[in-house]
C-alpha cells in the first residue's frame, strides 16, 4: 500500500518539476532585481519634440471640442421656451 502511495508522489511531483517554468530559479541578486524593476532593458518611450508637438495640438482640439459642447449644452438648457399657440 505504502509503495502505491510513494508512486503517486513522485509521478505527482515530476509533474509538478515538468510544469514549474525554469525562470523560478533564481539567485538572491537577480530576484532582487526582478522585484524591484532594475536590471533587464526598460522600456522608455522617448519624446521627441515632433511628439511633444502632436500630442499637445491634440490636447487642444479635444479641449476645444468640449469646451464647445459644453458651452452648446447650457445655451440651450438655459433658452427660454416659447409656449405653443394653437393654430391662428
Amino acid at each position: 500500500m505504502s509503495s502505491i502511495l510513494d508512486a503517486l508522489r513522485k509521478v505527482e511531483e515530476e509533474k509538478a518539476a515538468a510544469t514549474r517554468p525554469a525562470s523560478l530559479e533564481l539567485d538572491g541578486e537577480t530576484a532582487k532585481d526582478e522585484l524591484t524593476g532594475h536590471g533587464g532593458a526598460l522600456a522608455t518611450v522617448s519624446l521627441t519634440p515632433l511628439r511633444l508637438l502632436l500630442g499637445a495640438l491634440l490636447f487642444g482640439v479635444v479641449l476645444v471640442l468640449v469646451s464647445v459642447g459644453v458651452s452648446i449644452l447650457a445655451v440651450k438648457s438655459s433658452a427660454p421656451k416659447r409656449p405653443n399657440s394653437g393654430p391662428v
